[in-house]
């Protein structure tokens, strides 16, 4: 792949910093980084030592990033702020190079395709205006559509209520906190496996929604996969 890419590193572990540029390919770009207020929407992929970044203050609000700490607590952290890995050190240069390539190759399907991965077993066709969940197809609205590209556009904050009605239907005194809950249970029973729990459309209470598509890496026998 000769993508332009651009990665925000922030550590002060040296070896780890060997690695990462030993790992990137030379139309990449590495930044470094000094804290969470240099770490740009301009990162392509941004890399988070946990050992030095505190983790007491909200997660970078970035298409992808990867945690790497050397406590549970830290990866608990990480993946609750939607980290798309996150590493307990030791890393091997193989799982660097690995992990990188398959968040390239997320980032560019993402970006070309017109499907989204809602989970493993959920996709968002934008385009048709559909989602595919366990080999089963449902059509959206053009207001459920609405409220879907919202969340996914802002997908890194809790929408409140009232911004949705503003955003979705002009601020419209016709539209209630109840319309748009209704709305919503009818996007979750198309996109959730369980309705009832929702894991992709979260919300918090006086908080309002999220979406919150949850990817993680894995290894098995040598290859990466996404799940």
């Amino acid at each position: 792949m000769t993508s332009k890419m651009i990665i925000g590193l922030w550590t002060n572990d040296t070896s780890l910093r060997n690695m990462v540029y030993s790992v990137t390919p030379p139309e990449w770009t590495v930044i470094e980084l000094r804290s969470w207020a240099s770490i740009k929407q301009s990162s392509s992929i941004a890399i988070v030592d946990l050992r030095t970044a505190s983790t007491n203050i909200s997660a970078p609000e970035l298409p992808m990033w990867l945690a790497i700490g050397d406590q549970a607590t830290q990866l608990a952290w990480a993946y609750r702020h939607h980290a798309f890995v996150a590493w307990l050190v030791p890393i091997s240069t193989y799982q660097m190079a690995n992990v990188l390539r398959a968040c390239q190759e997320h980032l560019l399907n993402e970006n070309e395709s017109s499907k989204v991965a809602l989970s493993n077993n959920v996709y968002w066709d934008r385009h048709l205006e559909q989602i595919q969940k366990d080999n089963h197809t449902y059509s959206l609205t053009p207001l459920e559509t609405e409220i879907l590209e919202l969340l996914w556009r802002e997908r890194h904050r809790f929408i409140p209520v009232d911004e949705i009605i503003r955003a979705v239907w002009n601020g419209s005194v016709y539209i209630t906190h109840h319309s748009v809950y209704v709305y919503i249970k009818s996007i979750r029973d198309k996109v959730e496996c369980d309705p009832h729990a929702p894991k992709i459309i979260v919300n918090r209470y006086r908080f309002g929604y999220r979406l919150t598509p949850a990817f993680e890496f894995y290894y098995e026998r040598g290859h990466i996969h996404v799940r």
